[in-house]
C-alpha cells in the first residue's frame, strides 16, 4: 500500500509572532496554498494562554502558544507553536 507524502517542520521565530493566531494561521494557508492542497473549510485556530505556575512540569504542558487545524482535500494539516 502507498502512503501519502508526509512533512513535519520544525521552525523557530520570533516569540511575538509564534504566540499571535492571526499570524500562524496566515502562514499556514501560504503553506497550503506552496503545497498546492485544497482547504475545504476555514482553519481553526486556538490561542492557548501561559500558565507561568505550570513552567516547571513536563514540557509541552499549557506552555502557551497556537494550535490550529486545517482540514484538506486529502488529509489535514495542523501546526503548534510553543513562544516560550
Amino acid at each position: 500500500m502507498a502512503h501519502g507524502r508526509h512533512i513535519k517542520v520544525l521552525g523557530r521565530g520570533a516569540p511575538a509572532l509564534l504566540g499571535d493566531a492571526p499570524n500562524v494561521e496566515s502562514t499556514l494557508r501560504g503553506l497550503i496554498d506552496l503545497l498546492g492542497m485544497r482547504l475545504l473549510d476555514k482553519p481553526h485556530m486556538y490561542e492557548v494562554e501561559t500558565e507561568i505556575a505550570k513552567l516547571g512540569v513536563e514540557p509541552f504542558e499549557d506552555e502557551g502558544g497556537v494550535t490550529g487545524i486545517c482540514v484538506l482535500s486529502t488529509s489535514h494539516c495542523s501546526i503548534h507553536t510553543w513562544p516560550l
